[in-house]
């Protein structure tokens, strides 16, 4: 439904396919696959065939701190105008191979190697021109510090916030003061038990 009514509305090159609004709907850590397409008819159908996994038990989710980068000047990027100027030409192929690494990792249960995932992904992202500067020297800085195993930004660009995957003897307060002095704000200490929309009767 979402998308159908972006096919009506919107005429920007790539289309939000809404995976987002599901996950904030369910709560949680969450695998979405959305069977896209672009004719509007097929909408109701596929929305049929929508598989989202919850991922919550598979790894210790306590290990990973959220920063929040969308209050900085200049920082917060518009989602609509990203996906507007988005070239068609694009190959996210390229991204395929760190999606398998981290499916791997979540199978394994391997968080250090689901933590490096994260880092490989923001790296191929950047070879795709999908990483601000920003982000990328917020990624850079926080990996220096001793006990973070991977950092990735979220949002259009990387850019409204930070997820730090960090080891279990990690000093929080050091990366939490590093973060700080990149102008990041903490948002959670952890995405344990993170709760979707409630409908209060």
């Amino acid at each position: 439904m979402y998308r159908s009514l972006q096919l009506k509305t919107s005429s920007q090159n790539t289309l939000p396919s809404g995976a987002d609004l599901i996950i904030q709907s369910l709560g949680g850590v969450r695998e979405v696959t959305l069977p896209i397409s672009d004719d509007q008819s097929d909408q109701e159908s596929l929305s049929h065939k929508i598989k989202i996994l919850d991922l919550s038990p598979q790894l210790d989710w306590d290990s990973v701190l959220v920063f929040s980068a969308s209050h900085l000047s200049g920082r917060k990027v518009a989602t609509h105008s990203h996906l507007d100027s988005l070239s068609t030409s694009i190959d996210f192929s390229s991204l395929l191979p760190v999606l398998e690494e981290a499916r791997g990792a979540l199978q394994s249960s391997d968080f250090e190697s689901f933590s490096l995932a994260l880092t490989h992904y923001a790296e191929s992202l950047r070879a795709l021109g999908l990483e601000s500067e920003a982000a990328h020297q917020d990624r850079k800085e926080l990996l220096k510090v001793p006990g973070v195993l991977g950092v990735k930004g979220a949002g259009a660009l990387l850019s409204d916030a930070v997820l730090v995957a960090i080891s279990r003897d990690a000093d929080r307060e050091l990366i939490v003061l590093k973060a700080k002095q990149r102008g990041l704000r903490l948002l959670e200490k952890s995405i344990i038990g993170e709760r979707g929309l409630e409908q209060k009767k």
